[in-house]
């Protein structure tokens, strides 16, 4: 498996029309406090999109998701849930699938600096994405 999109957003959701995923104000990587001053609370939207190959479809893999700060404390809740990975009958055997999703996760910032979004599936780091928090 493997991360093909990993961004962070302001909002996410699937289209009730289509089904596809519908990103806004998407791939941002600086913040601030409206106030100037920390700490602060940061709602974080993240949209992904994980590549499984054949030979990986048709078990659940367990999914850790959090936001750790430069000396790798966590500074959001732990989002953990489940990716089913059935096999989609309209794809040919063989074919990789892709499983796309959102999480909203809830930072509490205590300072400017680097912070880091991780996405762990079946105890395996697939994708890491960073973003500066800094003063106005």
């Amino acid at each position: 498996m493997h991360s093909e999109v990993f961004m962070l957003a302001q909002r996410a959701g699937f289209s009730d029309e289509t089904g596809l995923l519908e990103v806004g104000d998407g791939a941002w990587e600086v913040c601030a406090p409206n106030s100037g001053r920390y700490p602060f609370t940061k709602d974080v939207v993240v949209v992904f999109a994980v590549r499984f190959e054949w030979s990986e479809l048709g078990r659940d893999y367990g999914c850790r998701m959090c936001i750790i700060d430069a000396d790798g404390q966590l500074v959001s809740e732990e989002q953990r849930f489940e990716i089913e990975r059935g096999r989609d009958s309209r794809l040919p055997p063989g074919e990789s699938q892709l499983k796309r999703g959102f999480t909203l996760l809830k930072a509490e910032l205590k300072r400017p600096g680097i912070y880091a979004v991780v996405l762990e599936i079946g105890g395996e780091e697939v994708a890491r994405t960073l973003f500066s928090a800094q003063t106005r």
